[in-house]
């Protein structure tokens, strides 16, 4: 469970799932990641950037709202009101077989509040598993 941040006594929590729609794909399969990230604070956050490096082995595919950087890729949920959730998807190509895990961390997000400030997102994390056939 992550560890809500305090900014002058205005909490935040956001939590993470991670689903995988092909848990068991074949060499050059195409698997699809969920992410789902959920605000069960008090308070609106802004800015919630989601992070994910992919290890050698699976290549970035495409996804709405997602960015690729090397082997980093990224997306943005611009804002997510108290009390709310957003799903967000993207795909990748199995490139080498093996057993794989996806962690997806937020990197950052902003309090939005009479009080604004960001907030370190390090321990907000989750991941998901596949082995390829």
């Amino acid at each position: 469970m992550p560890t809500p941040y305090t900014r002058d006594s205005l909490a935040v929590l956001l939590a993470l799932d991670v689903t995988l729609l092909n848990r068991t794909p074949a060499l050059n399969d195409q698997v699809v990641c969920q992410v789902m990230v959920r605000n069960t604070g008090v308070n609106a956050v802004r800015s919630v950037k989601l992070c994910h490096q992919l290890p050698t082995g699976l290549l970035f595919v495409d996804g709405a709202g997602w960015q690729s950087a090397g082997r980093s890729i990224t997306t943005t949920v611009d804002n997510l009101p108290a009390g709310q959730q957003v799903s967000t998807t993207f795909k990748l190509k199995v490139t080498q077989a093996g057993h794989w895990v996806l962690p997806v961390n937020v990197c950052q997000y902003q309090v939005v509040s009479a009080a604004s400030g960001s907030g370190p997102a390090s321990d907000v994390s989750a991941l998901a598993d596949f082995r390829v056939r």
